[in-house]
């Protein structure tokens, strides 16, 4: 999607549209104020290594120096070029890339912290360093809640746009929703990938999944904005026969994200939050009753599709 050094004529610019793709999503995204990443598939080119099998029995994709040498140009390229606040790896990389050279993985993140040295990156370039580890729909499960770590998945069951998928393969703006509370209220990060079809233009079940997150954020985004997990707090909702909530706070706030309407238990400290400060954000007051370890609340029915949350003010 740019003009990568050593690969013949094999990018954007050289043929099909002719035009540098990630400079003109760089430059969209930043215009509008936001971050900007990359995601290199380090683990195989097929133009490279042409005769490659998908998989093989020894070590996943090429080992040689001579791919390892192919994939450190292309990083580099990518850091002095577009210099991107997140650099996303996948698919691992040659062994070789591990050890101490002058194309090794270890120079490749010198050299990006020199560049931009808030940067970070992900846990897909071998068994070298990380700032986050990364999981991925049922995969690495084992990691959430533990450190810096990232929920990453599509709407769907593809990453890329899959035109045989239905309305039952997609989230929904409430489920993804739910998805998104249930990551942050583990202190992890959210990355939800979109698939455009061939036109570059969403999908409309994914556009209806998108826009039903941001109705839903308009009212509700300081329960998922700069908030950390609630240790005072316990989820339910997973087998337990209770409604789903979940749990987020920020020094002055303690939100429960709740599916659910009618009486609601909330199981967090009493003591925690001030019982009779509860609100809907977006609406009214709530009735809260304390017992023990345990709240009662009357959560009214919600405006916009989703869970509600009830704001506590700490104590």
């Amino acid at each position: 999607l740019w003009k990568a050094p050593d690969n013949d004529g094999w990018n954007t610019v050289d043929r099909g549209p002719h035009r540098d793709l990630v400079k003109e999503f760089a430059d969209a995204m930043r215009g509008k104020g936001l971050k900007f990443g990359v995601y290199y598939s380090s683990g195989l080119d097929w133009h490279k290594e042409p005769n490659m099998p998908i998989l093989g029995d020894g070590e996943y994709g090429p080992q040689s120096e001579d791919y390892a040498r192919y994939m450190y140009s292309h990083v580099m390229d990518l850091i002095d070029k577009y210099q991107p606040s997140i650099l996303w790896g996948d698919i691992d990389v040659p062994k070789i890339s591990e050890e101490d050279n002058d194309f090794s993985v270890a120079r490749l993140f010198e050299h990006y912290y020199d560049v931009v040295p808030d940067g970070v990156v992900n846990d897909r370039w071998g068994l070298t360093h990380w700032d986050f580890r990364t999981v991925e729909y049922e995969q690495g499960k084992e990691l959430m809640g533990k450190g810096m770590w990232e929920m990453t998945r599509g709407i769907g069951y593809s990453f890329g746009y899959n035109q045989m998928e239905d309305a039952d393969s997609y989230m929904t703006g409430p489920e993804a929703v739910k998805l998104l509370a249930d990551v942050v209220s583990m202190g992890g990060n959210l990355l939800l990938d979109i698939g455009p079809d061939a036109a570059g233009r969403i999908p409309e079940l994914q556009r209806q999944c998108l826009e039903g997150m941001a109705d839903w954020m308009d009212v509700n985004s300081p329960s998922i904005h700069d908030v950390e997990p609630v240790p005072e707090a316990s989820p339910s909702g997973e087998g337990d026969g209770e409604p789903w909530v979940r749990w987020t706070g920020d020094g002055k706030s303690v939100y429960a994200v709740v599916d659910a309407a009618g009486r609601v238990p909330l199981r967090i400290d009493a003591g925690a939050v001030d019982v009779d400060s509860a609100t809907i954000l977006g609406g009214g007051s709530v009735v809260v009753e304390a017992d023990g370890d345990m709240l009662t609340a009357e959560i009214p029915a919600t405006d916009v599709a989703g869970p509600q949350v009830v704001r506590f003010a700490r104590h």
